[in-house]
């Protein structure tokens, strides 16, 4: 017997429909603020956001699913659009994201939680503020976007990815660029040349570190626990602004 759609079901149609539109082409209508050849996507974005919440990826690969980046393009194209339908889906996104038990997603929620949709909001009248304050209780706040549980699960799935014994606790910045480094080896950015080194570029850790790749090619999880990223410090700091985001009014 068939089951009935769920979220997850429209948010892979919705990365279909947005793959098979040309970058260029996009990238042009979007400066000229024509947002016509992105309708079908953002349909279905709002359709799938309007649902409740379920697991994209359910297997245990600890690679950065291929859906998380463009879903947060299509997202932030909504954004630029600039109704006030579009912060409604923005928001049911993080919340969508925040749940889907991937670092790499909660830090995508958390930046368009903080995002510019933000200025669209200061026009809201008040029956819209209510609105979006009940969407704004739907995301995670205790640990905030999940950050902290996403990450511990993705290291689990490296654990488990690297056969490791014992314990074995890289740094959180290291664990999400493994997990990039590894959907870049998988061929992610050929597939989104334009989306995917934009998403990499915003979730502040590189795809490319010479010393994850050699130890994902030579199977030494034991390195990963020496790697010191450039960008660790800088990392760690958009993390705590993070979690001061619910404070904000």
């Amino acid at each position: 017997m068939l089951q009935s759609p769920n979220a997850a079901t429209y948010f892979l149609q919705a990365v279909e429909a947005y793959e098979v539109l040309d970058s260029d082409k996009r990238m042009k209508a979007l400066q000229q603020g024509d947002f016509e050849m992105l309708e079908a996507p953002l349909q279905l974005l709002a359709k799938a956001a309007s649902m409740e919440p379920t697991r994209i990826t359910l297997s245990d690969d600890p690679a950065t699913p291929s859906w998380i980046a463009p879903l947060y393009a299509l997202t932030l194209d909504g954004i630029a659009r600039g109704t006030i339908q579009d912060v409604q889906v923005t928001l049911q996104v993080v919340a969508h994201l925040s749940q889907q038990d991937r670092f790499a997603a909660s830090i995508a929620a958390a930046n368009l939680f903080g995002g510019e949709w933000r200025a669209i909001s200061n026009e809201l009248t008040d029956e819209h503020r209510v609105q979006f304050q009940n969407l704004i209780r739907r995301i995670p706040s205790a640990d905030t976007f999940m950050l902290h549980a996403s990450a511990k699960s993705d290291s689990r799935r490296l654990a488990v990815w690297f056969e490791v014994e014992g314990d074995w606790k890289p740094s959180r910045d290291v664990v999400l660029a493994t997990t990039i480094t590894l959907a870049a080896q998988d061929g992610i950015a050929k597939r989104w040349p334009v989306v995917w080194p934009a998403f990499v570029d915003s979730i502040g850790v590189p795809d490319n570190d010479a010393v994850i790749k050699a130890s994902i090619s030579m199977q030494t999880p034991e390195a990963l626990l020496f790697v010191r990223l450039n960008q660790a410090e800088a990392f760690n700091e958009m993390l705590r602004g993070f979690r001061k985001l619910f404070a904000r009014p």
